[in-house]
């Protein structure tokens, strides 16, 4: 519990308080408002524990838009697929992150919701010929894409080409149509050095949005400590996200503390709910 007593900045810089304590609660309702939760429950003709409960799903709500629901089985079907981006926006994940194919059907689902769609570029080494990158994203641009997560070439990384995967990413941001794109780096491959060299030279000019390590378990635990490596490494000139085989709470908060823009995982409902659990538990 005691790491839920962090503060997290999101990327207007608002203090996004997390904390299962409800004493918590009702001074960071003072700071705030002004108010005391006492006056807070007169104002709204409701108990105490009815606004702090409000308080925290609202709380929780801006958690989950910190979450990317990643959705990439070929074999779902049409049923399975619109029923799990309902679920995103269900909780308000900021997006779902499908394969290229599901573009358009994603796109047609959500229209008009507040859920990102974004195209899953080059799953999963990163070893398409760049042509066919560049005509993914082309496509997937047509197709009503917002947004792009793009894996680029594990063995090009491992042979010290890093100026060339950063020439390839820049043209892909070109194609992109000024929409974000996500460089995703695997360390189920690549060494810590490997990921922070390639994230250097790719933010060097191409202007992404974020760089993306997965798999970021080490000793079968959260290593937190590639994240804060990545943030020197990209100096500020991108955000870094987290995404692989995230599946609990626990390992959302640890790595949004350590500086984690947003999470990408296929646990996303599972995480929101432990989120929702864990911050009104101090307020029921």
């Amino acid at each position: 519990m005691e790491e839920l007593k962090e503060v997290v900045n999101n990327d207007s810089s608002e203090e996004l308080l997390v904390d299962a304590d409800s004493s918590a609660i009702k001074d960071y309702f003072v700071k705030e408002t002004g108010l005391s939760i006492n006056e807070m429950s007169e104002l709204f003709g409701q108990s105490e524990e009815e606004v702090l409960k409000e308080f925290g799903y609202y709380k929780a709500k801006k958690l989950y838009s910190k979450l990317d629901y990643i959705i990439d089985e070929p074999q779902i079907t049409v049923d399975e697929f619109k029923s799990r981006c309902l679920i995103a926006e269900k909780y308000g994940f900021k997006s779902v992150t499908v394969l290229p194919t599901f573009v358009g059907l994603a796109k047609n689902i959500l229209k008009g919701k507040n859920v990102l769609v974004r195209a899953l570029i080059s799953y999963p080494f990163g070893e398409d010929l760049d042509k066919v990158k560049y005509y993914s994203v082309k496509k997937t641009v047509q197709m009503g894409a917002d947004a792009f997560l793009i894996m680029v070439s594990v063995n090009k990384i491992k042979r010290g080409l890093y100026k060339l995967v950063a020439k390839d990413v820049k043209k892909i941001v070109k194609y992109s149509n000024k929409k974000q794109v996500t460089v995703m780096l695997d360390l189920d491959y690549l060494t810590p050095l490997e990921i922070e060299s390639s994230a250097k030279a790719i933010v060097k000019d191409s202007k992404v949005y974020s760089i993306m390590p997965s798999s970021l378990f080490l000793n079968n635990s959260i290593d937190v400590q590639i994240i804060k490596d990545i943030f020197t490494a990209v100096n500020g000139k991108c955000y870094v996200e987290s995404g692989g085989k995230i599946k609990s709470a626990t390992e959302t908060v640890s790595l949004l503390t350590a500086g984690a823009f947003g999470i990408s995982s296929k646990s996303c409902p599972t995480i929101a709910e432990e989120l929702n659990n864990k911050i009104l538990q101090g307020v029921n």
